[in-house]
Formats: structure tokens, C-alpha cells, sequence
């Protein structure tokens, strides 16, 4: 086969991937944006979108990646309208897991109203930690801050938020309010189901997928196109590292039921029946 055949196969091979139907199982949505670089009016990153579910059995899946020219409202609603019009009408789907950009949670309350919004912890940290560079009192400030999320209930976090600003606005007036602002949305895990607290905290599951990308992209340098970088992310969804988008829903299970067999790789359906 020649390599023009084979480039045209995968093309359309993603092209099914990306508009197969998706069943409406998916009980938590983890969504971010990891940037490559594309030759495409010259060389520069540029986001492309993905969304990992777990479905109400546990098993993990890549349900689907948008190359976008920026991370903005128009583009994250055209993605996810996508996900819906391929079957994701949220019937089970509980919490969405962000970043916590206005732009995601504006698209989630359109297509999923009924559907929980949790910012990941660790963005939320990280951005205290860069406003904080320098600072005398950085890691006192730090150590206060992720004891908000050591609180069992959601009525006790909000008086460690209470008392953490009362105690550190004067040091850091500017990082201090821009952390505490929508801090309430890191807050949902604690009305769920406590077996999903240490699932939904964060988006660490895809990020840990993203630095898979990332170590099999970054040889690569730059793409040509979207097109040949499409080619590429199925491949890397199915040999990702099984820890990086296993679920622990499923280990968990095991554990309580006695089992010590090894974890299969958490690769979505979807994506073997594109045959990559």
C-alpha cells in the first residue's frame, strides 16, 4: 500500500472516530486543552480541545478532540455541541470537570443544565502559587490554602475560605481575591457521592494523557496541518500509559471484591473500532 493510500485510510479512520455515535453512559466529563504546534498561518500553538468520560460501569474513554483556533466560548460550545449531537445528551452525567474557565461552564449550563461544574483543585493552586512568586510568606499562605479542601463537608470549607480571608487579603490583596474568585466551584465534589471525591477533584486523569501526547509529539516538532496532527492523537489515546487515563473506579472495585488482576488498558471503544 502506498503512503498516499495509507494517509487517506487514517483520515478517514479519525474521521469515523470523530463522528460515531457515543453512548449516553458517561457519568463524569473531564474537559481541557493541551497546545501544539501547527505550521498553519505560520508556526505557533494552538489548543485543541478533548473530552474524557468515565461511564456509569467505570470504564474510561476519549470521546473526542477539537482542533480550535483559541480556547474561547465559541469554540468550546462548538465542540461539546458536537459530543451532544453524537449522543452525549448528559441522561447520566453528573459532574463536568474544568479548569474552570467561564467559557467551559457557560457551554456545559447550555447543552447539560442539569449537570455539575467542579474546578480542578490544581489549577486553582497553581495560579495562587505564580501570584505568590517572591512573596515572604508564599508557603504560609500555600499551607493555609489547600486546607480548604482537607474539610469533610462543604458547610466546613467554606469557613476555612472565610478564615483564610480574613487572615491573608492585607498580605496579598490581588492574589488573595483572584483565588478566592468561583472558589466555590471546587467546592461540588463534596456534594457527590463520596466514593467520586478523589476522581472529580481535579483533571488529573487527562492531564496525565496530555503529557503522554506530549512525550510522543515532541519529537515530531511541529505538524504540517491539522490534519496530519489528527492523524496522530488516536494513536496516542490507545497506547497512552494505562495510569494515566485508568479508572479507579474499576481498581477500586477489585479491591473491594478481593481481585488482584492487573488493570487493562482504559482505551475507549470508540477508538479501537477506528482500527489505529
Amino acid at each position: 500500500m502506498s503512503v498516499s493510500r495509507i494517509i487517506t485510510w487514517l483520515n478517514r479512520s479519525v474521521r469515523q472516530w470523530l463522528t460515531s455515535p457515543i453512548r449516553d453512559d458517561i457519568e463524569v466529563l473531564y474537559l481541557d486543552g493541551v497546545f501544539l504546534r501547527i505550521k498553519e498561518r505560520g508556526v505557533k500553538k494552538r489548543p485543541t480541545l478533548f473530552a474524557m468520560g468515565i461511564t456509569t460501569d467505570g470504564r474510561v474513554t476519549i470521546l473526542g478532540f477539537w482542533h480550535a483556533w483559541s480556547e474561547d466560548a465559541h469554540e468550546w460550545q462548538a465542540f461539546l455541541q458536537s459530543l451532544w449531537q453524537r449522543g452525549l445528551k448528559g441522561s447520566c452525567l453528573k459532574v463536568v470537570v474544568a479548569d474552570g474557565a467561564s467559557a467551559i461552564s457557560a457551554a456545559v449550563a447550555l447543552l447539560w443544565p442539569e449537570a455539575n461544574i467542579q474546578s480542578c483543585l490544581f489549577h486553582k493552586m497553581r495560579n495562587l502559587v505564580l501570584a505568590l512568586k517572591g512573596h515572604p510568606l508564599k508557603r504560609l499562605i500555600i499551607t493555609d490554602a489547600k486546607m480548604i479542601w482537607q474539610a469533610r463537608s462543604k458547610a466546613e470549607a467554606l469557613r476555612r475560605i472565610a478564615h483564610f480571608r480574613q487572615k491573608w487579603h492585607k498580605a496579598h490583596p490581588r492574589a488573595v481575591r483572584n483565588f478566592l474568585r468561583d472558589i466555590d466551584l471546587t467546592l461540588t465534589y463534596l456534594e457527590m457521592p463520596r466514593r467520586m471525591w478523589s476522581k472529580i477533584r481535579t483533571n488529573n486523569p487527562l492531564d496525565r494523557f496530555f503529557r503522554e501526547i506530549k512525550r510522543r509529539v515532541d519529537p515530531i516538532g511541529a505538524f504540517v496541518d491539522r490534519k496530519s496532527a489528527s492523524r496522530i492523537l488516536p494513536a496516542c489515546a490507545i497506547h497512552a500509559d494505562r495510569f494515566a487515563i485508568a479508572t479507579v473506579y474499576e481498581h477500586d472495585q477489585l479491591r473491594r471484591n478481593g481481585k488482584n488482576r492487573e488493570l487493562p488498558h482504559a482505551t475507549s471503544e470508540k477508538i479501537n473500532s477506528a482500527h489505529f
